[in-house]
């Protein structure tokens, strides 16, 4: 199973239970929570978790550049960034 979007947006109990009945791999761009809520899940040694890399992509950058700009001279304000 493959998760690039965001942590909270899976039920990781249920992924940790699958996990460890050997039903398969978890490969997740975000986990929820910082520092991580779940280290159980962390534990398993068939998990791969990368640093929310995922979007790092020059096509991912230059796509967010232009919908930034966009919206920029659309007049709409920036997203708020959460602390």
């Amino acid at each position: 199973m493959l998760n690039a979007s965001r942590g909270g947006i899976v039920d990781e109990t249920a992924i940790l239970h699958c996990m460890q009945a050997k039903h398969f791999t978890y490969i997740a761009d975000t986990i929820e929570g910082e520092p991580p809520i779940n280290a159980a899940l962390l534990s398993q040694p068939d998990i791969i978790v990368t640093p929310h890399s995922g979007s790092l992509t020059e096509e991912a950058e230059v796509a967010m550049m232009h919908t930034a700009i966009k919206n920029l001279l659309a007049g709409k304000p920036a997203p708020r960034q959460s602390a």
